[in-house]
């Protein structure tokens, strides 16, 4: 099981008006992050770190996101999967967002500023409107400084301070195919897990990005945008409201 450390939230739960299911928001105090979650995805991240615990009985500290290629998802992810966990479990969160080939927001400062000494840790710390929630942005580094800090002793060290404040780091890491960074810094994981886009992403892309990552715990795929499709013949049995 998680480690409570306080507990859980439930001051941010807004009622959906259709299916009356709760949602999860998630606000930052600079307004850089904005976003609800519906149901359908706050589901899918209980149902994921049930999982977690069923396999290997305790959320790891440090758990990454990743896809096969660009654009599946999972910085959206990495925030919906962070954002549960603090408010279900009350445990201490920290999403930190690593992709600088692809960053989901435009903050100059972030993760980049710390790992080239620009910037102290706790000056780019984002607090949200969950007390024990906080994200890092990826912030900016030039293309030459990227291999760089994916390899770096101080990238460590910073994911090693985060640790001893944090009960767990949820870590967005850039597509496997993308760049050659990905692999090492998916190293700094304790398990993984990949997200594929319904429809976008070919299984070959799948299989060989897990293959790259054969060397570390990769605890499953989370399924990105999936449509059902139900036939006709059978919408038909359903009488017309």
């Amino acid at each position: 099981m998680f480690r409570k450390k306080r507990k859980a939230q439930n001051d941010n739960l807004v009622l959906s008006g259709n299916h009356n299911e709760p949602l999860l928001d998630l606000r930052s105090r600079n307004a850089l992050y904005n976003e609800v979650f519906p149901y359908e995805t706050i589901l899918s991240m209980r149902q994921l770190y049930s999982r977690l615990e069923s396999q290997i009985k305790v959320m790891p500290k440090r758990f990454g996101l990743t896809s096969a290629i660009s654009q599946e998802g999972v910085s959206y992810l990495s925030r919906a999967l962070g954002t549960t966990v603090a408010h279900d479990v009350g445990a201490d969160v920290c999403i930190v967002e690593t992709n600088w080939w692809s960053p989901s927001v435009s903050d100059p400062d972030g993760l980049g500023a710390v790992v080239s000494g620009k910037k102290g840790l706790n000056d780019v710390i984002i607090s949200t409107n969950h007390p024990n929630l906080a994200i890092i942005s990826a912030g900016y580094l030039s293309p030459n400084e990227r291999s760089i800090a994916a390899r770096s002793d101080s990238l460590k060290r910073i994911l090693d301070e985060l640790g001893e404040r944090f009960d767990h780091i949820i870590i967005d890491l850039p597509a496997i195919q993308s760049t050659s960074e990905a692999i090492p810094l998916a190293n700094l994981t304790d398990s993984l897990c990949m997200v594929v886009r319904q429809g976008v992403t070919s299984s070959q892309r799948v299989r060989k990005s897990v293959n790259l990552l054969g060397h570390l715990d990769v605890v499953g795929v989370v399924m990105n945008q999936v449509e059902t499709y139900t036939p006709g013949f059978i919408l038909n049995l359903f009488p017309e409201e």
